[in-house]
C-alpha cells in the first residue's frame, strides 16, 4: 500500500444523497449532485446515483467523460471553451452557458453529432461571477429566445449563484426577485422556465429555517451530502452523516488521509540555532514546552495541507509541514505508536479538494464501499483457489474418466483450464479499471447495451452459487456421515452451514482467515497424490507387464471425440471459482496493484494441479469402475499401500467441499449486495453491519441453501449430481459476459468512450482472448445439451431465464433510471 492514502466512505455518501434528494424532493426541490471535488472519481459519482440524484455536474469535461459510466445525466458546472466545445457536447447533456458565440457553436456541433444539448441560462444576481448581470433584462431575454431557437438546444431551466465569489448570502429578497425576473421572462418571451436553479448549498439555510421562497426548485449542490453541514450557519445536519469533531473544524469522518509514520523521536520544541524563514518563506514562532515525543509523517504539502487536516485522535496535534514531511505531537497518545503505524485525519473540503486534485501522482485513493478493503493479496489468492479446488474435481473427476477415457479427461481439463485463464484475463483487466465487489455482473450493467443482460446474469449467478452451495454442503454431509453413520446427512448440512455463516457475518477478513486454515489439506493433496500414484506406477511396471498408458482398449478417444465437448460442462464445473478473484476487487487493498501479480499465480497454480492430478488418475486409476460412489483420488491411496491414506484423502475432500462452501456464501451473497446497489434487488440486500459485511444479503443465501436438508428423502450421491448439473451453464455464461465486457470495454477506451488511464492492466493478446472466452464457453453449453441428460438441461435453463426476463419487465419501471452507458 502506498502511503499518503485517502479513505472514501461511499456508503455514508450514497446514504446522505439519498437523504438529500428525499428532503428536497419533499418540498418540490430538483437536485443536481455536484461531484468536482473528487477530481472526476467514478466510485462517488456512482454512489450519490445509488442515492437517487441521477443528474451529476463536474466542471472539467475529461470528468464527465469518466463519470457517464454510472448511468448518471451529466452536467459542466461551468460556461463550456469555445476549444472544447465538441466534447462538451459529447460529454455532457448539459451546461451552464450566458454567451451567444457559445451557444451558436454548442448548437452547431450537437447537430453534427446527432443530439440534442440543454442549457442553463445563468444571470447574476449581484455575486459577481458567471452570468448575465440582472439588471440587463433586454440582453436575458435576446439570450434565452436565441436558446428557443437555435436547432438542437433546449432551455433547461434559468440559474443563478450565490455565495461563491463575491460571498452574497442567499436570502428570501434575492430569491424572490429572481422569482420576479423569471416571471417576467416567460411573459415576455413565451418560453416556459421550467426550472429555476438558486445555486448550491448554501442556499439550504433558507428551507431549514422554513424560508424558502416558493417556486425555486432547484439546487446544484455538493458539500450538503458531502460534510453534512449546513454553512451560513455552521451546524451540524443531524439527517445526514457527519464528523464528531467540532462544527467549525469542518471536516468529515467521511474522508480520511492515512499517513505512514517514517520516524519516531524525542525532541526539544524549540529549534537550536539562528532562525530565518521556511521553504514558502513564511517566520515561525515556537513554545517551549520540554521534550516531547513526534512522529514524522510521510505527506506534506504537495499531498494535502496540513491546515485542512483534523487528527482522528484528538491527542495527536499537528506541529508543522514541509513539501513532502508532516510533524506531529504524540506525546499524549493512549496508544503507543511504532513506525510502520498509520496516523489518520479527517479531510475538511479544501483538504479532500487538494486530495483528490493531487491522487494521480502522489495519494492512492480508496473508495470504500458497504465492504470494507480488508482482503489482502494472500487471501485473495487463497479465495480463488478454495473457490476452485473443490468437490467438483476430487468427486465429479468420475464421471469425465468414463465417459471420455484418461486422455479425453486430461485434454479436457487442460483446454478448460486454458478457458479459466483466459477469462481471468479478462476479468483482471476489467477489475483493476472498475474495482467492485460486484464484479462481472457490475460491469454489465456498466458496459452492456442493455441493463437486461446485467439483471439476468445477476440472478442467474446467484441461483448458480446457492446451488453450488447446496451441492457442496452435500457432499461435506455425506463423507461426515461415513465417519459417524449413526447421523443423518441432513444434520451434517445444517451444522457446517452454521458454522460457516457465523465466520461470514464476521468480516471479510474472516472469510478469508477461514479460507487460509482449510489451504493445507487440499493443496498438499496435490503432492501426495503424485507419491502415491508414483509408487503404484513403479509397482505396477516393475511386478507385471502393465505399462503406462492413456489409451482405452488400445484407443484414444474410444466413444469418440464429440464426447469430450459433451463431458465439457461436468469439466468446467470443477474450474469455476476462479472468478471470485472479481467480487474480492472491491473489497482488496490496492486492486490495481495486487490483482496483475496475484491473477497469473491463480490461473497457473490451478492448472498445475489440476493436470497433475488428472495425469496421475488417467494412469492408474481404473476408469471402467467410474462412476461407482467413490471418489478416484480415494481409491488411489486406498491401493498406495500406505496405511490409512484413504482416510486422510477422504478427510482432505471434506475440507475441500466445506471450503469451496464458505468461497459460495462470499460470492453469492457480494453479487446479491451489488444487484441491491444497482436496483436489481429488494434494497435490504444492501444494508452492511458495523464490519462492512452484507448481513441480509448472506441470509437469504443461507437460508436457500437449507435445499440441502432434502438430503433427508433424496439419495446424497444422486442429489449433489442434480445440483452441479444445474450450475455448470450458468457458469459458462458468466464467463462469456466476462469476455464480452472486457472485450466492450477495451474497444470503447479505443473510441474514447473511457478514458485510456483505466487501463492500469492490459489483458494479452486482445482481441483474440476476448473472443477465446466467449466461442469456447458457448460451444461447452450447446455441446451440453447433445448429453444424454441435455434437454432437462435445456428446458431447466429456458425455465430459469423465462422468469428472470419476466421479472425484469415486470419490475421494469421501477427500474428505468438504469440506462445504456456505452456506445
Amino acid at each position: 500500500m502506498y502511503m499518503p492514502v485517502l479513505e472514501i466512505n461511499l456508503h455514508k455518501l450514497e446514504e446522505n444523497a439519498r437523504t438529500e434528494k428525499t428532503l428536497l424532493a419533499s418540498s418540490g426541490i430538483e437536485v443536481m449532485a455536484v461531484n468536482k471535488v473528487f477530481d472526476g472519481c467514478v466510485e462517488t459519482a456512482q454512489a450519490v446515483f445509488n442515492g437517487g440524484i441521477t443528474v451529476i455536474a463536474e466542471s472539467r469535461t475529461y470528468n464527465l467523460k469518466k463519470i457517464r459510466e454510472t448511468g448518471c445525466t451529466t452536467c459542466l458546472l461551468r460556461s463550456p471553451c469555445l476549444s472544447e466545445i465538441e466534447d462538451v457536447v459529447r460529454y455532457a447533456d448539459i451546461s451552464l452557458n450566458s454567451e451567444p458565440v457559445v451557444l451558436r457553436a454548442l448548437s452547431h456541433e450537437a447537430q453534427r453529432q446527432g443530439k440534442t444539448h440543454q442549457v442553463l441560462l445563468m444571470v447574476d444576481m449581484g455575486d459577481l461571477r458567471e452570468g448575465i448581470w440582472f439588471s440587463e433584462y433586454q440582453r436575458i431575454l435576446e439570450t434565452i429566445t436565441l436558446i428557443a431557437d437555435l436547432p438542437a438546444l433546449e432551455l433547461y431551466g434559468l440559474g443563478t449563484n450565490f455565495n461563491c465569489y463575491g460571498t452574497v448570502l442567499p436570502t428570501v429578497k434575492n430569491g424572490e426577485d429572481f422569482l420576479a425576473l423569471a416571471a417576467r421572462l416567460e411573459a415576455d418571451s413565451g418560453i416556459p422556465v421550467r426550472r429555476l436553479s438558486a445555486g448550491n448549498c448554501t442556499s439550504y439555510h433558507l428551507l431549514d429555517k422554513g424560508i424558502w421562497p416558493h417556486g425555486l426548485n432547484h439546487l446544484r449542490i455538493g458539500g450538503l451530502h458531502e460534510f453534512g453541514i449546513e454553512y451560513v450557519d455552521m451546524k451540524y445536519l443531524n439527517e445526514f452523516h457527519h464528523s464528531a469533531k467540532p462544527v467549525d473544524k469542518a471536516c468529515s469522518d467521511m474522508y480520511i488521509l492515512e499517513a505512514e509514520i517514517i520516524e519516531l523521536n524525542s525532541k526539544p520544541t524549540v529549534p537550536v540555532g539562528e532562525l530565518g524563514v521556511d521553504a514558502f518563506l513564511q517566520s515561525k514562532t515556537f513554545v517551549d514546552r520540554g521534550i516531547r515525543r513526534r512522529a514524522l509523517l510521510a505527506f506534506g504539502r504537495q499531498d494535502v495541507p496540513s491546515d485542512n487536516c483534523v487528527p482522528c485522535d484528538d491527542a495527536i496535534t499537528i506541529l508543522g509541514q514541509t513539501s513532502d514531511h508532516t510533524l506531529v505531537d504524540i506525546e499524549d497518545c493512549r496508544q503507543p505508536l511504532k513506525v510502520g503505524d498509520v496516523v489518520r485525519f479527517e479531510l475538511d473540503y479544501t483538504g479532500l479538494l487538494m486530495a483528490c486534485q493531487t491522487k494521480r501522482h502522489r495519494l492512492e485513493v480508496y473508495a470504500l464501499t458497504h465492504n470494507r478493503r480488508a482482503v489482502s493479496r494472500r487471501h485473495l489468492l487463497l479465495m480463488s483457489l478454495g473457490g476452485t479446488i473443490g468437490t467438483g474435481l476430487f468427486i465429479g473427476i468420475a464421471e469425465p474418466l468414463s465417459s471420455v477415457g484418461p486422455a479425453g479427461a486430461l485434454l479436457a481439463y487442460l483446454f478448460a483450464g486454458a478457458i479459466m485463464l483466459a477469462t481471468m484475463m479478462c476479468l483482471d483487466e476489467l477489475s483493476c479499471a472498475f474495482p467492485h465487489s460486484g464484479s462481472f455482473q457490475h460491469y454489465a450493467l456498466m458496459i452492456m447495451p442493455s441493463p437486461v443482460w446485467s439483471y439476468t446474469i445477476g440472478w442467474l449467478y446467484w441461483f448458480s452459487w446457492d446451488f453450488s452451495l447446496a451441492a457442496d454442503l452435500t457432499a461435506a454431509g455425506f463423507i461426515a456421515h461415513q465417519f459417524f453413520p449413526a447421523v443423518p446427512v441432513y444434520i451434517f448440512c445444517l451444522a457446517i452451514l452454521l458454522i460457516l455463516t457465523v465466520i461470514n457475518f464476521t468480516s471479510a477478513k474472516s472469510f478469508g482467515d477461514a479460507n487460509t486454515g482449510f489451504r493445507p489439506l487440499k493443496f498438499s493433496l496435490s503432492y501426495c497424490l503424485s507419491v502415491a500414484g508414483g509408487v503404484m506406477i513403479y509397482s505396477l511396471m516393475g511386478y507385471s507387464d502393465w505399462h503406462p498408458t492413456l489409451k482405452t482398449d488400445g484407443m484414444w478417444f474410444p466413444h469418440g471425440w464429440e464426447q469430450i465437448v459433451v463431458c465439457m460442462t461436468i469439466v468446467i464445473y470443477s474450474f469455476q471459482g476462479g472468478e471470485l478473484v472479481g467480487n474480492t476487487a472491491g473489497e482488496t487493498e490496492s486492486p490495481h496493484i495486487i490483482l496483475p501479480k496475484v491473477i497469473l499465480g491463480i490461473g497457473l497454480r490451478i492448472i498445475l494441479f489440476y493436470s497433475l492430478a488428472i495425469a496421475v488418475l488417467a494412469l492408474v486409476y481404473p476408469h471402467k469402475l467410474a462412476p461407482n460412489g467413490q471418489s478416484p483420488f480415494v481409491w488411489v491411496f486406498s491401493h498406495a499401500g500406505i496405511p490409512g491414506a484413504d482416510t486422510l484423502m477422504t478427510l482432505v475432500i471434506f475440507s475441500a467441499a466445506v471450503s469451496a462452501a464458505n468461497s459460495a456464501i462470499y460470492a453469492s451473497s457480494r453479487m446479491l449486495w451489488s444487484m441491491a446497489g444497482d436496483r436489481f434487488a429488494p434494497a435490504c440486500f444492501g444494508k452492511t453491519n458495523g464490519g462492512g459485511v452484507p448481513v441480509y444479503a448472506i441470509l437469504i443465501t443461507v437460508l436457500l441453501a437449507l435445499v440441502s436438508l432434502l438430503t433427508r428423502y433424496i439419495p446424497a450421491q444422486q442429489f449433489y449430481l442434480y445440483l452441479i448439473a444445474s450450475t455448470g451453464q450458468v457458469g459458462c455464461l458468466a464467463w462469456i459476459t466476462i469476455g464480452w465486457c472486457q472485450y466492450r470495454f477495451r474497444q470503447s477506451v479505443r473510441n474514447g468512450t473511457y478514458a485510456s488511464d483505466l487501463l492500469r492492466y492490459r489483458s494479452s493478446l486482445f482481441p483474440w482472448t476476448a473472443r477465446f472466452v466467449i466461442i469456447t464457453n458457448f460451444a461447452i453449453m450447446v455441446g451440453t445439451w447433445f448429453s444424454e441428460q441435455g434437454g432437462v438441461i435445456m428446458l431447466v435453463e429456458l425455465a430459469f431465464m423465462t422468469g428472470i426476463l419476466l421479472s425484469w419487465y415486470l419490475f421494469r419501471p421501477t427500474l428505468s433510471r438504469l440506462r445504456n452507458t456505452v456506445g
